[in-house]
């Protein structure tokens, strides 16, 4: 039988409180946050589209997009990504920390389910990246917009938009892990609880 982990990622306290600070955080930034802002802005301008919802477009795609911005849309935008780096972080230590101190519960140590936990890794360096490519876009005159700042961003969310469907497939199977390991829990106290009974 393995012996018990004193590191923090086995701790449920932490990692609760820092899952819960990233899901206030998204619905406060998604709902009332710079984000918003984007969206209404977007709305409004049929040929401005978000750089990091939609991959694969052109550098004259972008051009266009950057132009119905305007400068006061693009410092709209440019605002939104400072927000977005603190909630890449979050969400990156929120959803490994969750997926990682499940494994590590159900199935020990030194199971390499662990490595699943880089999935979410990935997805942040790779939309930071792609945050970087875009703030090189919008801080720079639509027409002088470097190509390998378009192709990086668009690539780049491509990929991220990919490796993206293995988050909720993460917390989808960290949630059923909690609550299986709530349940054997339950169900050990009330064969103690059984077992007392009859001494």
């Amino acid at each position: 039988m393995e012996a018990a982990s004193s590191s923090i990622i086995d701790r449920g306290r932490p990692m609760t409180i820092v899952v819960v600070i990233w899901i206030l955080y998204s619905a406060l930034v998604f709902t009332v946050g710079p984000w918003q802002e984007v969206a209404n802005w977007k709305n409004k301008n049929n040929d401005a589209f978000a750089f990091d919802t939609r991959g694969g477009y052109s550098h004259a795609d972008a051009i266009k997009s950057l132009r119905a911005y305007g400068t006061t849309g693009q410092k709209i935008y440019a605002r939104h990504l400072i927000f977005d780096a603190f909630y890449l972080l979050l969400q990156t230590i929120a959803v490994s920390w969750l997926f990682l101190f499940t494994v590590r519960r159900l199935y020990g140590y030194k199971t390499r389910l662990q490595w699943f936990a880089t999935i979410p890794i990935l997805v942040g360096l790779l939309d930071l990246v792609e945050d970087a490519a875009i703030a090189v876009m919008l801080s720079t005159d639509p027409s002088a917009v470097p190509k390998w700042a378009t192709g990086v961003a668009a690539t780049v969310t491509s990929i991220k938009l990919l490796c993206l469907i293995g988050l909720p497939a993460i917390l989808l199977a960290s949630v059923i892990g909690l609550l299986v390991l709530r349940i054997n829990a339950q169900s050990k106290r009330g064969r103690l609880s059984g077992s007392g009974g009859l001494t």
